[in-house]
């Protein structure tokens, strides 16, 4: 009886029980690394406000929301200049987010100078890990990265994606204008 949302925190709806009557929720989980995993239930009554739980309601704490934010440290740069990409992921909710992973899909244009920890996965990716954070926590991380001679003039999009346990993928995106450096003569 009742539905459940697809969402996180899962909220079941499973409507009116009667007094001693109950209902079975099954959830499936699957783990993704080793470790301490919290899970829970909170079981409120339909009526406001709220009752506090005592011995008979089932307490659990569901695990964070983590979002991701993209900046950059300049929105114009000339060819052979370096522009800093700042990606922050910050824990919303409750509890500890595990194995967080973010990664950049740097575009054609630009040239790594600097990942600051994070590794090279293909030709135009870098990933990080950030192995705990803490609900109300952020970590950001940086890019640095030089703005190639060859790049004509425009607007690169620089996307960066954050993965989460089984949460929706998080994106975040930061424009810069590349320009064409002076030239002097004389």
């Amino acid at each position: 009886q009742g539905r459940c949302s697809a969402t996180v925190p899962t909220v079941c709806d499973l409507g009116a029980l009667a007094p001693g009557a109950h209902a079975t929720v099954i959830v499936v989980a699957q783990a993704l690394a080793p470790g301490l995993l919290s899970n829970g239930v909170v079981a409120l009554p339909a009526a406001e406000p709220p009752l506090n739980p005592d011995e008979d309601d089932i307490i659990a704490v569901a695990g964070p929301i983590v979002r991701l934010k993209k900046t950059a440290s300049v929105s114009t740069v000339t060819t052979g200049g370096e522009v800093t990409f700042f990606m922050t992921a910050t824990a919303h909710g409750r509890g500890v987010a595990r194995h967080v992973q973010v990664c950049d899909d740097v575009p054609a244009g630009f040239a790594v100078v600097d990942a600051h920890g994070g590794h090279h996965v293909s030709r135009r990716r870098w990933c990080w890990t950030i192995v705990r954070l803490a609900a109300g926590r952020s970590q950001t991380l940086r890019l640095d990265v030089r703005a190639l001679a060859t790049t004509p003039p425009r607007t690169l999009v620089n996307v960066a994606l954050l993965n989460f346990a089984y949460r929706p993928q998080q994106r975040a995106t930061a424009p810069v204008r590349v320009l064409p450096a002076a030239r002097f003569t004389g």
